[in-house]
């Protein structure tokens, strides 16, 4: 499958779209952890990075290619690692957020940096395997398996945080963001067309600014929340 031959300079542009979105929603979602546990707003913001990171390799090596230039396929096979690493540290912080949000016991530091560490082992694995096949494909596949399981979480936590504020627009974003994400995962290992990589691209799109949209909700909702919260006290004073 050569999927240089398919790609022009329009195809390769419209790809760094869905990665801004993405890079949006991460940039909203660390801040509304900043509000929940500001002590994991520097883990999301690492988190959004890596996937943002991911995205903009994936879009460098198709411009790059489109205008004839080297095949750089460290750019192409780091595109799973990135993500899968991001959306685990993404997950990580929010899994937090819904501790403290339903007053449970936030799980230990331990715990959690052991799915954190195998994601991060796994990803430098499939990065290595994939070089030492001539960046081979085949060992990225695995990787994303793995991204899609943590960017579906994120999307669970993130439908948690909209129903707790009763964003129910914000909810159903999160579930076109995850048609997108499913979709994605299925057309990832069909044979590759020009035509198929437009739909591919063009739906991406939409899932990431579902997915940016839903986050900027939630934000707002918190910073309205968390203004109320901080005046209520001083209206009680002023009553008595």
């Amino acid at each position: 499958m050569i999927i240089a031959t398919l790609e022009t300079v329009p195809l390769a542009l419209q790809d760094f779209m869905p990665g801004v979105a993405t890079a949006i929603g991460c940039w909203f979602l660390a801040q509304f952890v900043r509000c929940v546990v500001p002590a994991f707003y520097p883990v999301a913001i690492a988190g959004g990075v890596s996937v943002t990171l991911g995205g903009t390799a994936k879009a460098v090596w198709k411009l790059i290619r489109a205008l004839d230039g080297p095949d750089l396929k460290w750019l192409d096979a780091s595109l799973f690692p990135f993500l899968a690493w991001g959306f685990a540290l993404l997950t990580w912080a929010l899994i937090h957020v819904d501790h403290v949000e339903t007053n449970s016991t936030p799980p230990s530091r331990g715990l959690w940096q052991v799915p954190l560490g195998v994601s991060t082992a796994l990803s430098v694995l499939a990065f290595i395997l994939s070089a030492a096949t001539d960046w081979s494909r085949a060992w990225v596949i695995p990787m994303i398996g793995l991204m899609t399981l943590a960017d579906l979480s994120v999307i669970v936590l993130g439908v948690k945080a909209a129903r707790r504020r009763n964003l129910t627009s914000a909810a159903l974003l999160f579930v076109v963001n995850i048609a997108s994400v499913l979709l994605l995962t299925r057309l990832a290992s069909a044979d590759q067309t020009r035509a198929l990589q437009w739909i591919e691209q063009i739906g991406n799109t939409i899932g990431n600014a579902a997915f940016a949209l839903a986050w900027w909700l939630i934000v707002g909702r918190q910073f309205v929340l968390r203004a109320v919260a901080v005046k209520q006290p001083l209206v009680g004073t002023g009553g008595s």
